[in-house]
């Protein structure tokens, strides 16, 4: 019986230890495996494999040389790809990367050294497909070469194959761009000369470029002289009555057309188009009456020099009409009607007004007096005036503000030796009302602030009647 026993314990701890020692062997199986995973580095692998194999038979040891398998395969691949950089063994090699799981750290390096393959392969492509653009010079293989550069990791080599492209495009620009410009010069249209233009203007700054755009201002020219021409034919040549309706933007050289003679009632319908001219864009007789109509007018000097008739603005289109450096009109013997519209005016609206000057509504910013000396009438029903000056500098005529709200840097009115009468406003004068009143002031209503004084000066005989106004920031007294 004790000799059973002795027996007995003998085998139960053999049984432990044989249990403990395969224990122990899938432990350092497992984690080698992990290792090889995570270092993808082939002795480890080596390593690994030899601790799997030795494994009893069974689903750990099967599932272990599976996960050894896979790792090694797409190890063997991507060192395949790194051998031969072909496109199809990276190909082969992503399959098996981008299979990996995520948890499977290794898989990072492995991406890693097949993204560098990669972008040899990309580097070369793109340097065979810019040499190809190079030789042929053609837009189509500068279009394929550039998706391919465009393509690559930021660098040196990208940085080169597109320098390189660049030339070979800036060659190609060039090429079209003197075509054209040579289909402007022999078939003189606006159409071709915009579409040189657009082609000239992307060129890189350079004598080329400069070149190219001197001849172009040259057809340009031609054109507008040709377009302007015919305007001023038109309208100098219309019955009385019509209507002239711009059908492109007028590039008009006074200087060498002349002004446009207005002789007779003519509408000029701007119908959305820009009319730009240096200087004295139109005269108008004594028998002449100008209509405006979506008025688009630039003018380099003062648009009017002097008015004999009739000039009406009723509308303006964009930013209205504008004189540079100069007066809207100089000389105003006739009658100037002011429906609506936009106007910024470096000087005075109008410098001398003999005749007639009604302003119904709009918007006028004025560098100037508004009206520099008035010996005849100036009404004005509504609008807003930004002036930067006196309003009128010089009143000997009449002056009747019904309404509008006027934002004037010094005074309303310098010198009145006329009749000014103010039915209502809204007034912001940095100065005096009226600094020199030797004439007639009535003032029935209005709103009156900033100014210092109502009038600072008058004199025996003059005449001034305050009906009604709010006035703040005002001495009212005279």
């Amino acid at each position: 019986m004790k000799r059973f026993l002795h027996v007995l314990i003998i085998l139960i701890l053999i049984f432990s230890f044989g249990v403990n020692v395969y224990a122990d062997d899938f432990d350092n199986a497992t984690l080698a495996v992990g290792t090889a995973e995570t270092t993808v580095v082939q002795t480890d692998v080596d390593s690994a494999q030899l601790l799997v194999s030795a494994l009893a038979d069974g689903t750990v040891k099967t599932d272990l040389q599976t996960r050894l398998t896979v790792i090694q395969a797409a190890m063997t691949a991507v060192l395949n790809a790194q051998t031969t950089v072909l496109q199809t063994d990276v190909d082969s090699a992503q399959l098996l990367v981008s299979a990996l799981a995520v948890s499977i750290l290794g898989k990072t390096i492995l991406q890693v050294k097949l993204d560098v393959v990669q972008e040899t392969i990309n580097v070369t492509e793109a340097q065979t497909a810019v040499g190809t653009a190079e030789t042929t010079v053609l837009q189509t293989d500068v279009d394929s070469a550039q998706l391919l550069v465009s393509a690559l990791a930021d660098g040196t080599d990208k940085t080169v194959l597109q320098n390189r492209l660049d030339v070979v495009q800036e060659t190609i620009n060039v090429t079209e761009a003197q075509t054209a410009v040579g289909n402007a010069e022999t078939n003189q249209s606006q159409v071709n000369v915009d579409a040189a233009q657009i082609l000239v203007t992307n060129l890189a700054d350079g004598p080329v470029k400069i070149g190219l755009q001197a001849r172009l201002d040259v057809v340009q020219e031609a054109i507008n002289l040709v377009d302007a021409t015919a305007l001023k034919d038109e309208i100098e040549n219309a019955a009385p009555g019509a209507t002239i309706k711009l059908s492109m933007d007028i590039n008009y050289d006074q200087s060498v057309l002349g002004s446009i003679i207005i002789n007779k009632a003519v509408t000029l319908d701007c119908n959305e188009f820009k009319i730009k001219t240096d200087q004295e864009l139109f005269q108008i007789t004594s028998a002449g009456a100008l209509t405006l109509v979506k008025a688009q007018i630039e003018a380099v000097g003062e648009l009017i020099d002097t008015n004999r008739g009739y000039l009406t603005v009723q509308s303006t289109y964009g930013n209205g009409i504008s004189s540079t450096d100069d007066v809207f009109v100089y000389y105003n013997y006739g009658t100037i009607t002011i429906e609506n519209g936009i106007f910024n005016v470096d000087e005075e609206f109008v410098y001398y007004n003999y005749g007639t000057l009604t302003i119904k509504d709009g918007e006028f910013t004025v560098d100037y007096a508004f009206v520099y000396d008035n010996y005849g009438t100036i009404t004005i029903e509504d609008g807003i005036f930004s002036v930067n000056y006196d309003f009128v500098e010089d009143n000997y005529g009449t002056l009747t503000i019904n309404d509008g709200e006027f934002n004037i840097h010094n005074c309303l009115v310098y010198e009145n030796d006329g009749t000014v009468t103010i039915e209502n406003g809204i007034f912001n004068v940095n100065f005096d009302f009226i600094y020199y009143n030797y004439g007639i002031l009535i003032i029935k209503d209005g709103a009156y602030t900033g100014a210092y004084r109502i009038v600072a000066y008058t004199r025996d005989l003059s005449e001034i009647y305050i009906s009604g106004g709010i006035f703040e920031s005002v001495k009212k007294s005279l």
